[in-house]
C-alpha cells in the first residue's frame, strides 16, 4: 500500500496515474459486457412491467405455460388501478375479462402474477355483492379463476391478517418509540421499552404476515396448488404477501435486480397508493 501511494504520488509517466489504471480497469469492464450474449444482458435487467415484453420474460424465466399477456386494459377500460397489461390463462378471451370486470371491486379481475414448479400465484380484489352474473358468466369466472389447474385456494387475506388503519396506528406508536421524541424515555428500563413495543402490535402483525406468507409459500411449494390472494381492493396485503412468498421461494427475488422488479411488479404497476400510505399530502396522521 506505501508503494502504491509513493508511486501514485510521484509517477514516472501518465500511465501510472490511478485514472488511467481505472480507465483501462473500465474500458475491460465494458468489453466484457459487450460480449455477453442477449439471454445475459436481458437476465441482468430491471423489470419496469409496464410493457407486454417483460411479463412475457417472466412467463418464461418461472417457467409457467398456459398463460398469454393480454393489453386488454391499455386504456384502463377494465380497471383503472389495474396496469395496462395482464396476464391470464390463454383460452380466456379479452371480451370475457372486460365482462369479469363488472364482478370485482375496482374492476381488478383474478390475473396472473408468479409461478413456481407446477403451481401459480394470483391476485384479485372482493366479488361486487351487487352483481349476479349469468350461467355462462359463473363458467368464465371459473376459467379465469383456476386458471390451468383444476384446483384453487382462494387465500383471504382479511381474515387473519391487520387492516390498514391497524398498520397505520401500529406503526405511528413504534415511530413515537423509536424516534426518542421525549428524552425521559432514554431513562426507561429495557424491561419497559420491550413491553412498550409489544403493547404497539408492530411485531404481532409482522408475525401474522410472515405466518400468512409462510402457509401459502407451503401450499405452492409442497401442495401443488395455485393460491389467488384476495383483499378488498386488492392494493395493500396482497401487495405485501404476495412479495414475501417470492421472496421467500424464488432466489431471483432475493437478489438487488430481482428485488427491484419485484417491488415493481407487485407494488408500482399492481396499484398501490403510495402518496396515501406515506401520508406526503395529508395534514395529520388520522387523515390517511
Amino acid at each position: 500500500l506505501i508503494s502504491l501511494i509513493a508511486r501514485s504520488c510521484q509517477p514516472v509517466s501518465p500511465r501510472e496515474l490511478f485514472v488511467f489504471e481505472f480507465a483501462v480497469e473500465m474500458s475491460n469492464n465494458m468489453d466484457r459486457r459487450l460480449v455477453k450474449s442477449n439471454v445475459e444482458q436481458e437476465v441482468e435487467a430491471m423489470r419496469m412491467f409496464e410493457t407486454h415484453l417483460d411479463w412475457e420474460f417472466e412467463l418464461a424465466r418461472t417457467g409457467a405455460l398456459g398463460w398469454r399477456v393480454s393489453l386488454v386494459n391499455e386504456r384502463f377500460e377494465v380497471s383503472a388501478s389495474l396496469s395496462k397489461v395482464l396476464v391470464v390463462p390463454r383460452k380466456i378471451l379479452d371480451l370475457d375479462i372486460k365482462e369479469a370486470g363488472a364482478y370485482f371491486n375496482e374492476g381488478r379481475v383474478p390475473r396472473w402474477h408468479w409461478h413456481h414448479g407446477g403451481s401459480n400465484l394470483m391476485r384479485m380484489s372482493n366479488f361486487q355483492s351487487n352483481t349476479y352474473p349469468q350461467r355462462d358468466g359463473i363458467s368464465k369466472l371459473e376459467e379465469l379463476l383456476y386458471g390451468t389447474h383444476s384446483q384453487l385456494v382462494i387465500a383471504d387475506l382479511s381474515d387473519d391478517l391487520p387492516n390498514s388503519p391497524e398498520v397505520q396506528q401500529a406503526y405511528s406508536k413504534l415511530k413515537t418509540l423509536c424516534s426518542c421524541e421525549n428524552p425521559n424515555s432514554l431513562k426507561d428500563s429495557d424491561e419497559k421499552w420491550l413491553s412498550t413495543l409489544e403493547a404497539t402490535h408492530w411485531p404481532e402483525y409482522v408475525r401474522l404476515c410472515l405466518k400468512k406468507a409462510s402457509e401459502i409459500s407451503s401450499l405452492l411449494s409442497n401442495q401443488c396448488l395455485t393460491v389467488t390472494l384476495q383483499e378488498t381492493d386488492d392494493r395493500d396485503l396482497a401487495c405485501l404477501i404476495s412479495s414475501l412468498v417470492q421472496v421467500m421461494l424464488d432466489p431471483y427475488c432475493r437478489t438487488i435486480l430481482g428485488f427491484q422488479s419485484l417491488v415493481q411488479k407487485e407494488w408500482v404497476e399492481a396499484g398501490h397508493r403510495f402518496s396515501d400510505r406515506f401520508n406526503q399530502l395529508r395534514a395529520t396522521e388520522k387523515d390517511e
